[in-house]
């Protein structure tokens, strides 16, 4: 009987089990993305968008353009678009598009906790091989929020604003890096209003203005 460790199972289950959920963030989210309905009559009548306005959207679909008529140069999908995916034709032709997931399980970090972890623990044998498809998997499911300081710089040098419009976003949420190093930094003194639908988001819409320091801020009911 062959009783020696079977070193390579580890790796294969993994792979077996995570090959899911780097999936979901590939091609088959892409599928998922084109069925969203897009068109004027999905168009909201409780409010109306400027086309002269300037839109950060964290949205991946056209909704901005088809529905409400903005002009293009006038939006950044700061996670990406499907209009700049052409047919792609695989998970990563997707991944280099799309930004999807959490922004605090980066590949990278997640392979060295693993490694730090069990470096000295005798089941490192066993689950040496599996970590770089754990991490590659968590790069897969992750976003880097830095990455897109210089886009989003860039989206604003040179523009005139003077109000700050909050709709429907994590602002204290996953996406909170972006108010802390480049909006609430670069927007500070402007008035900031803050769309809300329950006494949930009113309570962190008080919350935004006491950790960002705002001094005037407007609550909108949708």
């Amino acid at each position: 009987m062959d009783e020696r460790p079977d070193y390579d199972g580890v790796e294969v289950h993994v792979e077996e089990g995570l090959d899911t959920f780097e999936n979901f963030t590939g091609l088959p989210f892409y599928e998922w993305l084109l069925t969203i309905p897009v068109s004027r009559k999905t168009q909201s009548t409780s409010f109306t968008l400027s086309p002269d306005d300037y839109y950060v959207t964290y949205n991946y679909t056209d909704t901005l353009e088809t529905v409400y008529g903005i002009p293009k140069d006038h939006i950044l999908h700061i996670h990406g678009s499907l209009r700049n995916l052409t047919n792609p034709k695989s998970n990563s032709d997707v991944h280099s598009e799309i930004q999807f997931g959490n922004p605090n399980s980066s590949g990278d970090d997640v392979e060295r906790m693993l490694n730090d972890k069990y470096k000295d623990d005798e089941d490192m044998y066993f689950i040496q091989n599996a970590i770089p498809k754990l991490a590659s998997t968590c790069e897969a499911m992750s976003k880097n929020l830095k990455s897109n300081y210089k886009t989003l710089k860039l989206f604003f040098k040179g523009k005139g604003f003077d109000e700050v419009v909050v709709m429907g976003h994590s602002f204290l949420g996953v996406d909170k890096a972006y108010y802390d190093d480049i909006f609430v930094k670069q927007f500070h003194g402007l008035p900031w209003s803050f769309y809300w639908y329950s006494k949930d988001d009113l309570d962190k819409i008080q919350q935004a203005k006491s950790v960002f320091g705002l001094s005037s801020v407007t609550s909108i009911k949708w």
